[in-house]
């Protein structure tokens, strides 16, 4: 029989190392058996052969033999034999059944993922959802470069100051002045694309004169995209369109017949050709139709210029920003007049693990929009100091009285491993701890965030990795920790701005820390607001 340890280590794969460099390898077994109960459905135990197999082999005799009675094997076999026998019965029909009766386990439930409709029609008025100053003078500004001839801007704001809000303002008026305005807004994810439905909904609902209608068409939504004009918005994934155009060759002919405005979101990744032929489809078919792209960071890289030239040349180099007095940075006034959170940065230096010069030069020759490559970042992950240091950088927050707090993972697996390990040891803080991922049912989804966003004594822990980082909004947070490598200046600001939204913004805070993860020959970053300006000029 393997020694206990080893059986831990199987039970446990890449959280033993962490959880045993934590308790110090003193009473492993008591986090081990609580770290496996908040993480996993017996069912998932037993439906991996090795756990199963660790199982078995600490089933007295006795116990032995009545599973062996139940899954119908020979009664007359040796010790040796039958755990044997047990270990090498297929885990699947009616045997699955037989080893979850057994031990008394429900099997897990089937999540099935809802079918909507996604057509709204709106006309109920609600109360006022006023514009700031700075949002004004953007449309204005918007409506000044269109009013030349010019078809083509870029509105760029920093992430936190509105930039959904103020489109989706300059949509309103334009479809209360000229109706019927038909829009057609891009965005590359399914949150984005809820919370531009969202606030559509929201502006048109306190700004409309009239009937307008949402089409949303992404996710698993039934709608059909109108192809005649009428008032309203269609609001689509790129990946759904790109998907509905191989089906329907005529598809964007007819929408440049009818298409008023094209809004992309996040537009840093319009010149990418799949996503550039969308645009000039539409844009350069009709003679009317104008383009808008929405941006808190207008460039595709942080060091190429030769990239970041192509994106302002896509645009006629059109560029709206905020604009401040004295040379002030827009993020710098944005947080004087508490828009946005006051920002404690902190850093937590990791050695690399583990990672062969072939690696390291690779990553280096990567480009921003590369990922780095997943066997890197597994192996990361699964770095007990690292984690360790992770978890202690949690705890001292908590420490602090910080009530939301947003830890971005390195990899789906590791936003799994450092929620397991939370539960267990934020647990005496009377801490919340839960994951999301790409792979989080849209119910359980929607439960988490609500309930994240409830202003509560309670402190939360939400860890996540590659959903949170757009579409995305809880005010409350006020802390986090970016434990994501990554070579994208545009997603590093993009997880900073999840967690910087200031008290002039209902429930947000006056300050948030944020602990960057460094590690050491990896690449990082710290502001990013003004790292694109000369290329507009």
């Amino acid at each position: 029989m393997a020694s206990i340890e080893t059986q831990w280590n199987i039970l446990l794969g890449d959280a033993y190392d962490t959880l045993n460099l934590y308790t110090k390898g003193k009473g492993i077994g008591d986090v081990a058996s609580q770290f496996l109960i908040e993480m996993f459905h017996p069912q998932e135990i037993l439906k991996e052969k090795s756990k199963r197999d660790v199982i078995i082999g600490v089933l007295p005799e006795e116990y032995a033999r009545d599973l062996a009675s139940i899954l119908k094997l020979p009664n007359d076999l040796s010790i040796g034999s039958l755990y044997g026998a047990l270990r090498n019965t297929p885990f699947k029909g009616k045997a699955e059944k037989a080893f979850l009766d057994y031990f008394g386990i429900d099997p897990e439930p089937k999540i099935e993922e809802e079918i909507t409709i996604g057509v709204e029609h709106l006309s109920e008025p609600l109360l006022e959802y006023p514009l700031r100053d700075y949002q004004q003078k953007i449309i204005q500004d918007v409506e000044s470069i269109f009013s030349t001839g010019s078809r083509r801007c870029m509105i760029h704001m920093p992430t936190g100051s509105g930039k959904t809000r103020t489109a989706m303002y300059y949509i309103s008026e334009k479809m209360n002045k000229q109706g019927p305005f038909t829009v057609l807004w891009l965005a590359y994810s399914k949150e984005l694309c809820d919370q531009s439905s969202d606030e559509f909904c929201r502006v048109w609902k306190a700004r409309g004169n009239k009937e307008a209608t949402v089409y949303r068409y992404y996710g698993n939504s039934t709608c059909t995209i109108p192809k005649t004009k009428f008032n309203g918005i269609i609001v689509t994934t790129l990946s759904k369109i790109i998907s509905a155009r191989k089906k329907d060759d005529m598809l964007l002919v007819d929408l440049s017949d009818n298409i008023d405005l094209v809004v992309f979101d996040e537009a840093h990744q319009i010149i990418a050709p799949q996503y550039q032929s969308i645009v000039d489809n539409i844009v350069n078919l009709s003679r009317y139709s104008n383009l808008i792209g929405l941006t808190a960071t207008p460039g595709r890289t942080w060091d190429d210029p030769e990239e970041d030239s192509k994106l302002a040349k896509y645009f006629k180099r059109n560029i709206v920003s905020i604009q401040t007095k004295d040379g002030e940075s827009p993020n710098a006034m944005l947080t004087r007049e508490g828009y946005l959170s006051q920002i404690q940065w902190r850093y937590c230096e990791c050695e690399t693990p583990k990672l062969d010069a072939d690696d390291l030069q690779l990553i280096a020759k990567l480009r921003e929009e590369d990922e780095i490559p997943s066997n890197v970042l597994e192996t990361i992950s699964v770095d007990a100091v690292r984690n360790t240091k992770i978890v202690s950088e949690v705890e001292k927050l908590l420490i602090e009285g910080r009530k939301r707090i947003l830890l971005f993972a390195t990899s789906v697996s590791h936003a799994h491993l450092m929620c397991g390990i939370l539960k267990i040891f934020a647990s005496k803080y009377n801490c919340k701890v839960d994951c999301i991922t790409g792979s989080t049912s849209k119910g359980t989804r929607e439960e988490i965030i609500d309930t994240f966003r409830t202003m509560s004594e309670e402190p939360y822990v939400l860890c996540n990795y590659g959903v949170l980082t757009t579409g995305f909004d809880a005010p409350n947070v006020d802390a986090g920790v970016i434990a994501r490598p990554t070579k994208s200046l545009v997603l590093f600001s993009q997880m900073v701005g999840r967690m910087i939204r200031g008290p002039r913004t209902p429930g947000g805070t006056e300050d948030a820390i944020i602990v960057s993860v460094v590690d050491i020959g990896l690449p990082g970053f710290k502001d990013s607001y003004n790292n694109w300006s000369d290329v507009w000029k």
